[in-house]
């Protein structure tokens, strides 16, 4: 597997820049906002809700 996102830039599979970037964003404000410590206490389609407000709520933040 290579990790090295400018290597594949001519390849089918290319992955932009700025989207693993936001990926990336996204992941550490969700790890933020979240309290991980009810994460197990919810259902499947709670959490799932839960996670979605919570990814709008950055989006707006981030413009999108």
């Amino acid at each position: 597997m290579n990790i090295d996102n400018s290597a594949n830039r001519d390849s089918v599979g290319y992955i932009p820049d700025e989207y693993v970037e936001l990926k990336s964003r996204m992941h550490d404000r969700l790890l933020d906002l979240i309290d991980l410590s009810v994460i197990d206490k919810l259902d499947r389609d709670s959490l799932s809700t839960q996670i979605r407000k919570v990814v709008e709520k950055i989006l707006r933040e981030e413009s999108f």
